[in-house]
């Protein structure tokens, strides 16, 4: 993939730590049932996992597919793991498996966002076909949408209004 390549373009994103919206977590990977805390102060709803010291896949935790797992590198649909990881209001655990998300000797980088709050959605629907309208709450910015019953590629929407919004609270 490119990431520096002088003749393609290139668009980034930074989000703004903050309980009840974003968190990010470094932490260093035991092969085991490793439990590591983060700030948002409610439960995840989706969390995506990257090793830093390898180049494994990134692991992409959804509160509605708790049982499976979303590989941010691929088209497949969300993959049967049952039990890969269990969360709360204060922490993320695995359950005894090493895998690419918490390999023993491995440091990892985990992104975490906030199940249902006022300032971020992370839930589910069902397409209608010909054009869907899913109602959060509230306009969002950026939207990352991943077909998860079948192979389909990943999706970002994004609005540049309100850049400053959250900032001010």
């Amino acid at each position: 993939p490119y990431m520096n390549d002088s003749s393609h373009s290139y668009i980034a994103w930074n989000f703004l730590a903050r309980p009840q919206f974003f968190d990010v977590q470094k932490y260093a990977g035991d092969g085991g049932n490793n439990t590591i805390q983060h700030d948002l102060g409610v439960e995840p709803g989706f969390i995506m996992i990257k090793s830093i010291s390898s180049a494994d896949s990134w692991w992409c935790y959804h509160a509605e597919l708790p049982n499976e797992v979303l590989y941010i590198s691929s088209t497949s649909g969300a993959l049967s793991a049952p039990g890969w990881i269990t969360v709360d209001d204060s922490s993320f655990s695995f359950n005894g498996n090493g895998n690419s998300f918490n390999r023993n000797g491995s440091d990892y980088v985990a992104y975490l966002f906030a199940k249902d709050t006022p300032y971020v959605k992370s839930g589910k629907y069902t397409a209608t076909g010909g054009g869907s309208t899913v109602n959060v709450g509230f306009k969002p910015r950026w939207v990352l949408i991943k077909k998860s019953s079948s192979s389909s590629n990943w999706f970002i929407i994004r609005s540049e209004e309100h850049t400053s919004e959250l900032q001010s609270r």
